[in-house]
């Protein structure tokens, strides 16, 4: 369906462009304060955002392998994973890049 549609809006000598983005790291680098202030647009109030914020804050992580550990480091980026609210939250975060493009949007993704 996709070609299809680049194929009609070339015969209609519209302009036809594809922005592929690798998301790959995508939980792992979203920001939190950004993530915040987008909720607040959305018109979240401060007693929502309170329990989100502590899902943000105070998180450490470390690494092991095999008997080796490293020592805790607080994270200060990325979404928590391997909850059903980490792919909500990465959907709030990254769903305004359509609101850039004014004309026909088509979106696809692809985990391979």
């Amino acid at each position: 369906m996709l070609i299809e549609n680049w194929r009609a809006a070339l015969d209609k000598s519209e302009l036809v462009g594809l922005l592929s983005t690798d998301m790959s790291k995508g939980f792992d680098n979203m920001y939190y304060p950004l993530m915040e202030a987008k909720l607040k647009a959305y018109g979240t109030g401060d007693n929502s955002l309170d329990p989100i914020r502590s899902y943000f804050c105070n998180r450490f992580s470390r690494v092991k392998i095999g008997n080796p550990t490293s020592s805790w480091m607080k994270v200060t980026r990325g979404c928590p994973q391997g909850s059903a609210f980490g792919p909500l939250l990465w959907n709030l975060f990254q769903n305004d890049l359509t609101f850039l493009i004014k004309s026909y949007v088509c979106l696809s993704a692809d985990d391979h």
